[in-house]
Order: structure tokens, then sequence, then C-alpha cells
């Protein structure tokens, strides 16, 4: 490493190397954006005035939403890299210190086991309890993001990726909706049973 010419009685200081941080904006849109940068305060003045992204350019006005520090460029690029692959839910689960539900994907699950993971990963990694306003927020927007994927999906010939978007969302919901359940102790399986039962009446009264 070289050091610098002026000031040679000066003790040379190299630049640190792990101040990377990630960061999610949340546009004016409520979209949200996934960058890295060495300094906050200049990187959110650049997207604001549209020159640091075409994304938020025209979603202007942002805002930090989370960041996360202590990363080299190299380590920052990976991680912003795998955070830029998650589902919009999962990035709000990130934000909300919920880990990350891959196993939900693979593991079969019944509402039940549903609500009690999600009830049990607020509990391990979340500080606050989970704000119902702020999920109803979440589950609108999911149920706004499936109603698009159905949409997409009328006269699309690739029927298996309509699907695989079509499931993420529907996984999405029912993230957002087990946490409500949850916070007004509400069984999901118990309010099934009780929806069945309105059907069936409803049937046999030739509704």
């Amino acid at each position: 490493m070289l050091k610098p010419k002026n000031n040679p009685d000066k003790k040379f200081i190299p630049p640190k190397r792990d101040n990377w941080h990630i960061y999610i904006l949340r546009c004016a849109d409520r979209s949200l954006y996934t960058g890295i940068t060495t300094n906050l305060d200049h990187r959110l003045q650049a997207h604001n005035l549209g020159k640091a992204s075409k994304y938020t350019r025209c979603r202007l006005p942002v805002k930090f939403i989370w960041t996360e520090a202590g990363y080299t460029e190299s380590s920052a690029k990976k991680r912003e890299a795998s955070i830029k692959k998650l589902t919009k839910q999962e990035k709000l689960n990130l934000i909300n210190g919920i880990k990350i539900y891959s196993k939900l994907k693979y593991n079969p699950m019944t509402l039940k086991d549903l609500q009690n993971w999600v009830k049990s990963d607020w509990e391990k990694s979340s500080k606050k309890k989970p704000d119902p306003h702020l999920q109803l927020i979440f589950l609108f927007e999911e149920l706004g993001e499936m109603a698009e994927a159905i949409r997409k999906s009328s006269g699309n010939k690739k029927r298996k990726n309509v699907v695989v978007d079509l499931e993420g969302e529907m996984g999405d919901v029912l993230i957002a909706l087990s946490t409500i359940a949850n916070h007004y102790k509400i069984d999901l399986d118990t309010a099934i049973e009780k929806t069945k039962k309105k059907i069936k009446s409803r049937h046999r009264q030739g509704f």
C-alpha cells in the first residue's frame, strides 16, 4: 500500500475496508429498492436528486427503512445480491427482524403449523410485537400483488413461471394473515371450520 507523499511526518491511516452499508429504501409508490454505499446520507441525497438510480428516479421521494453496516465492498455486494432475490414480503420480514422463511417453501405445513412457526419466529428474532395495522397494510399489498400475478396469467403460455409467481404471492399473503390472526388470538383452522359451516348452511338453504 502506497503512503501519501504530502505530510511525510503524519501517520498514514489506511481507509477502513468494512465501512460498507446495505440499505433498503421505500419509494413513493411503496415499492422497495436495495443498494449499498459507504455514506448513507450522501446516498439518500443522491437518490432524492434522481442521480443514484434509474429505478428510484421516477419514484421519488425515497427514504431508508432498513440499513445494515460492517461490510467490505465484496461482502456487501454479495449480501445485496441475495437480498434482491427475496420477495417483497421476505424483505419486509427482514426489516421487521423475522428470519427468512425459506423452509416454508419446502416443508409442508398446516395452517396451525404456520401460525405456530410465525409466532415462534417473531418471539425469537423480533424486539417488539408486530403492529397489526402495519401487517394489514402488508396484507393488502400482497393481495394486490397476487391479483397482479393472476392478471398476468391470462393468456400466458409460460404456465410454470406463472404458477411459481402465484405460489410465492400466496405464501406472502398467508404469512401476513397468520401474523394478524396470532395478534388477535384467532385460530385459522377454527375460522376455516366456521366458514365451512356457513357455506354448508347456505347450500342447504338454496343460496
